[in-house]
């Protein structure tokens, strides 16, 4: 599909995938990985939805690997990529018996409920992933989130 792509833009790579993730998503990934793309190349939009792809899919490694590929900037640009981001650092640092669907009940999460590994690298992890849920968080503060629900349906 990149072949047919002209001019080639973070815009028109994030519309391809997000098509393609709305017709079939094994297809929208397979396209992402066989075309050799890196989630900074896709556009906000579409760094999004790869991340929702990989979440409703527990493709928790391949999310860490791409959650790692954000840079800054990325993360500075929508609440959004914050949140997911964090939830995806949140998973990544759980036990490995534990399933990741359990995390995503909800947050907070309660450390008796949810025992998180205590290696170092985990440690990391949730650090950066308490540092973004508070940054999103922070970003939403005083926002009129009911009137923008209302207004969306």
């Amino acid at each position: 599909m990149r072949i047919f792509l002209k001019n080639t833009s973070s815009e028109r790579l994030s519309a391809a995938f997000m098509l393609l993730n709305k017709y079939d998503s094994n297809l929208a990934l397979s396209w992402f990985e066989d075309a050799n793309l890196s989630i900074s190349e896709l556009f906000v939009d579409g760094q999004i939805s790869l991340l929702m792809l990989l979440i409703n899919q527990q493709c928790w490694d391949q999310a860490l690997t791409e959650v790692n590929q954000l840079i800054q900037e990325d993360l500075l640009s929508t609440s959004t990529l914050k949140y997911f981001t964090a939830l995806i650092l949140s998973v990544v640092c759980r036990l490995q018996n534990q399933p990741g669907s359990q995390l995503l009940a909800g947050v907070p999460i309660l450390v008796r409920n949810f025992p998180f590994k205590s290696d170092i690298d985990s440690i990391s992890l949730r650090k950066r992933a308490v540092c973004l849920f508070r940054t999103a968080a922070n970003d939403l503060e005083g926002n009129d989130l009911e009137s923008v629900r209302k207004s969306s349906v």
